[in-house]
Protein backbone atom coordinates (compact mmCIF):
# COMPACT_ATOMS: atom_id res chain seq x y z
CA UNK A 1 0.00 0.00 0.00
CA UNK A 2 1.95 2.86 -1.43
CA UNK A 3 2.12 6.32 0.60
CA UNK A 4 0.30 5.01 2.91
CA UNK A 5 -2.85 4.64 1.24
CA UNK A 6 -4.81 1.59 3.40
CA UNK A 7 -8.38 0.46 3.60
CA UNK A 8 -9.56 2.29 6.64
CA UNK A 9 -8.44 5.22 5.65
CA UNK A 10 -9.80 5.17 2.29
CA UNK A 11 -12.76 4.14 3.99
CA UNK A 12 -12.96 6.69 6.63
CA UNK A 13 -12.25 9.64 3.41
CA UNK A 14 -15.01 8.22 1.39
CA UNK A 15 -17.49 8.05 3.99
CA UNK A 16 -16.61 11.15 5.55
CA UNK A 17 -16.84 12.61 2.02
CA UNK A 18 -20.13 10.82 1.05
CA UNK A 19 -21.70 12.16 4.62
CA UNK A 20 -20.60 15.77 3.61
CA UNK A 21 -23.01 15.40 0.15
CA UNK A 22 -25.77 14.49 2.59
CA UNK A 23 -26.20 10.60 1.57
CA UNK A 24 -26.98 8.30 4.20
CA UNK A 25 -25.21 5.62 5.52
CA UNK A 26 -27.07 2.60 4.06
CA UNK A 27 -26.32 4.17 0.54
CA UNK A 28 -22.63 5.52 1.06
CA UNK A 29 -21.19 2.27 2.91
CA UNK A 30 -21.64 -0.38 -0.25
CA UNK A 31 -18.91 2.19 -2.53
CA UNK A 32 -17.18 3.38 0.43
CA UNK A 33 -16.15 -0.42 1.48
CA UNK A 34 -15.46 -1.56 -2.63
CA UNK A 35 -12.92 1.72 -2.66
CA UNK A 36 -11.08 0.10 0.61
CA UNK A 37 -10.76 -2.70 -0.75
CA UNK A 38 -9.57 -1.55 -4.08
CA UNK A 39 -6.55 -0.15 -2.32
CA UNK A 40 -5.68 -3.55 -1.12
CA UNK A 41 -2.76 -4.65 -2.63
CA UNK A 42 -3.26 -9.03 -3.08
CA UNK A 43 -6.38 -10.95 -3.15
CA UNK A 44 -5.84 -12.35 0.11
CA UNK A 45 -5.48 -9.36 1.83
CA UNK A 46 -8.48 -8.00 0.44
CA UNK A 47 -10.58 -10.67 1.25
CA UNK A 48 -9.21 -10.29 5.05
CA UNK A 49 -9.82 -6.54 4.88
CA UNK A 50 -13.55 -7.28 3.57
CA UNK A 51 -13.98 -9.97 6.97
CA UNK A 52 -12.48 -6.68 9.12
CA UNK A 53 -14.37 -4.18 7.89
CA UNK A 54 -17.43 -5.98 7.81
CA UNK A 55 -17.30 -6.81 10.74
CA UNK A 56 -16.97 -3.70 12.24
CA UNK A 57 -20.33 -1.90 9.99
CA UNK A 58 -21.92 -1.42 13.23
CA UNK A 59 -19.00 0.68 14.81
CA UNK A 60 -18.73 2.26 10.90
CA UNK A 61 -22.19 3.71 11.64
CA UNK A 62 -21.71 4.17 15.06
CA UNK A 63 -19.09 6.96 14.18
CA UNK A 64 -21.24 8.04 11.12
CA UNK A 65 -23.78 8.51 13.93
CA UNK A 66 -21.25 10.44 15.55
CA UNK A 67 -21.85 8.42 18.66
CA UNK A 68 -19.35 7.39 21.44
CA UNK A 69 -17.07 5.23 21.64
CA UNK A 70 -18.02 1.90 23.06
CA UNK A 71 -16.37 0.90 26.29
CA UNK A 72 -14.21 -2.24 24.51
CA UNK A 73 -13.41 0.43 21.58
CA UNK A 74 -12.70 3.12 23.87
CA UNK A 75 -10.09 0.65 25.51
CA UNK A 76 -8.86 0.17 22.47
CA UNK A 77 -7.99 3.49 21.32
CA UNK A 78 -5.98 3.94 24.46
CA UNK A 79 -3.50 1.10 23.44
CA UNK A 80 -2.55 3.97 20.80
CA UNK A 81 -1.76 6.56 23.43
CA UNK A 82 1.65 5.91 24.40
CA UNK A 83 1.74 7.83 27.45
CA UNK A 84 -1.09 5.44 28.74
CA UNK A 85 0.62 2.04 27.81
CA UNK A 86 3.40 0.99 29.77
CA UNK A 87 5.53 -0.98 27.13
CA UNK A 88 6.15 -4.28 28.34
Amino acid sequence: MAGGVTPPRVLVERLASSRRAGLTFESAWPSALDSALAAASIGSERREWAHVLGEMVVTWRAAWDRRPASGPEHALGGLLDDERVVPI
